[in-house]
């Protein structure tokens, strides 16, 4: 008897074991939830051990299968690198980056790229958390923006690209002198990623934290803090880089002129030892080519 189970059978338990679903994973495959089921049969009839049982309408690992795809996890990852490499598409990276940065920066500074760079081709990928570490070794990615101090692996190679600069911003018509009901500073608004903002940027401007609110509103997100200041709710600290096209347009003000660096940045971040070297240097220069230097006369920039 063979000492191996088939490869169609071992990746439909990966992918199962990965979505703990078999409709899920049948999608992942495009094959149907039948096929799942019966490739997963195919494991436990070849093992003699039951890999899955239910627990109403969901299915669960047994303490078999859970280490069985511990010790699958990093095999189907080294053999989709094998076969990357061995198909030679160095010149496709796949990029993760945080979704707000990759709406509000990156993709319209990625909309010239392919034009610019015809060679090489860019699939990005949002993570909704923006403080989240990428993983180069689990994660399906060849760079990355990465969100942070500045303190990383030595194995990485790194490019500054946008420094973190919060302001606060508020709707125009909180600054009218005639509407006396709200004033910009009655109620302050927060992401719950960063709800260090108000007292990072209170600390380091001097300005005194104003409310007849008990505690800023908190939001999901900072795209939904930012919405709520553009809509009149009260007034957020933001990264100004990040709302770049609502003071452009007028949506939103800066109700005091003080800009103050967080300490933390966005870099360009990769392994340097993956295959894509070239690529990623190409990619990590157009990205620096297309940073704005110039910085806004009527602010006051304190680090």
């Amino acid at each position: 008897m063979s000492t191996l189970p088939p490869l169609y059978a071992l990746r439909a338990f990966e992918s199962a074991a990965r979505y703990k679903s078999y409709t899920l994973a049948a999608e992942d495959l495009s094959i149907t939830q039948s096929s799942i089921s019966k490739h997963i049969k195919t494991l436990e009839n070849f093992f003699g051990v039951k890999l899955f049982y239910r627990n109403g309408p969901r299915i669960m690992l047994t303490p078999e299968g859970e280490a069985f795809a511990r010790d699958l996890e990093p095999v189907f990852g080294a053999l989709s690198m094998a076969c990357k490499r061995f198909s030679h598409q160095d010149f496709i990276l796949y990029i993760t980056s945080p979704y707000l940065f990759s709406l509000r920066w990156l993709i319209p500074v990625l909309k010239d790229f392919h034009a610019s760079v015809n060679d090489i081709t860019c699939h990005l990928d949002m993570a909704e958390n923006m403080l989240m570490f990428v993983d180069f070794e689990k994660d399906n990615c060849d760079g990355a923006i990465q969100y942070g101090d500045g303190l990383f692996p030595i194995h990485w190679e790194v490019t500054r690209l946008v420094d973190e600069w919060l302001v606060p911003v508020c709707a125009p018509s909180l600054l009218d002198e005639r509407q006396k009901k709200v004033r910009w500073q009655d109620c302050w608004l927060c992401s719950a990623l960063t709800p260090d903002y108000i007292n990072i940027w209170c600390n380091k401007s001097g300005e005194k934290f104003q409310s007849k609110s008990v505690r800023p509103w908190m939001f999901d997100s900072i795209e939904r803090t930012i919405n709520a200041a553009v809509q009149g709710i009260g007034t957020a600290i933001v990264d100004m880089n990040m709302v770049a096209a609502e003071l452009q347009n007028n949506m939103l003000v800066i109700p005091i002129q003080k800009a103050v660096f967080s300490g933390r940045s966005y870099y360009f971040v990769w392994h340097n030892e993956n295959y894509k070297k070239h690529s990623l240097s190409e990619f990590g220069r157009y990205l620096k080519s297309h940073i704005a230097s110039e910085d806004r006369e009527d602010i006051a920039y304190i680090t």
